[in-house]
């Protein structure tokens, strides 16, 4: 976690901070001024490293993920 602030890239810079703030204590709302980020990012970034590890931390493809197509939606 500590070798991730000192990333070159901002992305896993900025998730580890928020993290890391989360990690000692400190509310969304706080995070959010210290960081500059919006809550929910907050949320989505503290969530996903709970649930998936320092694997969340790592920048992931920009690509659109593709939409599954909904069986029994028609004339819904």
């Amino acid at each position: 976690m500590e070798g991730g602030l000192r990333s070159a890239d901002a992305v896993v810079v900025r998730r580890c901070q928020l993290v890391l703030a989360s990690a000692y204590g400190a509310g969304g709302p706080r995070i959010t001024r210290q960081v500059g980020c919006s809550e929910q990012a907050v949320r989505n970034v503290v969530h996903a490293f709970k649930t998936r590890g320092g694997a969340c931390l790592q920048r992931g493809s920009s690509r659109p993920h593709p939409t599954r197509e909904r069986v029994g939606s028609e004339g819904a």
